[in-house]
């Protein structure tokens, strides 16, 4: 067990094990969701029932005393968030930021919009990850894939058609979790902390689900 003080900071390579972006591919996936979501705007139907979250807090910001069964309510609100997905993606691709933190503090129209893209692409991200049966489990990481894809090398793009993703040791939680147990009856003794930077829960979910599966913990 940890004895002796001990802090892990956590960083977006921390997750990447774990299937999950750095800041700089975070930011290339919140370029390709916020067109798809202008898109998805731009050409839906305003009659059809549907009324997402997003949509409500727009209406509520800047068209208040409305309902939304009103069809120009809709189409104004519609068109700005569009407008604001469209704006978000266009700056990033021009700006080309390393991390998105510090694009949306010197973008504060875009904070919204932004905060909203983050927790869509990581939800998307930890669905995929955790569905039963996916290759996108706990045990492999499909960022090993993805590196290869973008590989210079034509051979490391032909390995990763045919690469075991599953070889390679990238739950490094599992070292920690070793050390944590090591000693049942002191488990919350362990003088540990964890200060993570990202986004995600992947070092949460990590702990809860491999301390849950030991019989002593229960």
């Amino acid at each position: 067990m940890f004895t002796q003080k001990t802090t892990f900071i956590l960083g977006a390579g921390a997750s990447w094990h774990y299937g999950y972006p750095t800041g700089e591919d975070l930011v290339n996936l919140i370029i390709i969701k916020a067109r798809e979501i202008e898109n998805f705007f731009k050409g839906v139907e305003l009659q059809w029932p549907f009324w997402p979250k997003i949509a409500d807090d727009e209406q509520k910001a800047h068209f208040p005393n409305t309902n939304n069964a009103d069809a120009l309510v809709k189409q104004a609100v519609f068109k700005k968030i569009a407008s604001d997905c469209n704006d978000l993606a266009k700056r990033l691709d021009h700006v080309k930021p390393l991390v998105i933190d510090f694009f949306l503090g010197q973008n504060p129209n875009l904070q919204k919009i932004g905060k909203f893209l983050i927790a869509h692409v990581i939800l998307d991200l930890e669905l995929e990850h955790y569905h039963p049966g996916s290759e996108r489990d706990t045990r492999k990481n499909i960022n090993r894939r993805k590196a290869l894809l973008q590989s210079p090398k034509m051979e490391d793009q032909r390995d990763a058609r045919d690469i075991d993703i599953g070889r390679y040791g990238d739950a490094w939680v599992r070292f920690i979790i070793h050390r944590l147990a090591a000693n049942p009856e002191r488990l919350l003794e362990n003088e540990v902390t964890f200060v993570t930077f990202n986004y995600d829960v992947s070092l949460e979910r990590s702990l809860f689900t491999a301390l849950s599966n030991i019989e002593r913990f229960n």
